[in-house]
């Protein structure tokens, strides 16, 4: 909805710039036509909010994730960590040049524990079960393990084997 501008108070040219600065929603200045880098100078944390709710509402569209995620590199942000991670969740064992490509142009705006999650998430994905990270969407951030009780032999007593709890793992 166009803002209501008194004619009284504001002339022509003020009119057309709150017209047009009321069409800066990301809805209308985001779309994919060829483009994978956007340029949100001046609206980056409503880009960054649109494109949060549109990968969590529509998570297999990939070149809303390459968006973000170059947006976020752009911007050097903290949540680039959890776009790439939601992109490597939706791939899974796919997409290995993208993936691969997307961690080299991230590189230098993740630590050194991010970018060796990621990369064993290329170099071995059926292990791959990232946790927590801010600015994720679709990573519950739940890890653990499915076995409860596991059976250990006790050398020392020579005796069968015990029941034991694993390691507690969040």
């Amino acid at each position: 909805m166009l803002p209501i501008v008194p004619r009284s108070q504001s002339s022509p040219g003020e009119r057309q710039l709150a017209a047009e600065e009321s069409l800066r929603e990301p809805l209308f200045c985001i779309s994919y036509a060829g483009q994978l880098r956007i340029n949100a100078h001046g609206w980056d944390n409503k880009a960054k909010s649109y494109y949060a709710h549109a990968i969590a509402r529509s998570p297999s569209i990939l070149w809303l994730h390459v968006q973000r995620i170059n947006l976020l590199i752009d911007l050097d942000d903290r949540d680039l960590f959890g776009a790439l991670l939601d992109l490597f969740v939706v791939l899974k064992e796919h997409g290995v040049a993208l993936r691969q490509r997307l961690l080299t142009l991230a590189r230098s705006n993740l630590n050194a524990e991010q970018f060796q999650e990621l990369h064993n998430g290329i170099t071995n994905p059926q292990q791959f079960n990232p946790g927590f990270a801010m600015g994720s969407q679709l990573v519950s951030g739940i890890r653990g393990d499915i076995q409860i009780i596991t059976t250990t032999r006790q050398q020392q007593s020579g005796k069968g084997g015990s029941l034991t709890r694993p390691p507690h793992t969040t």
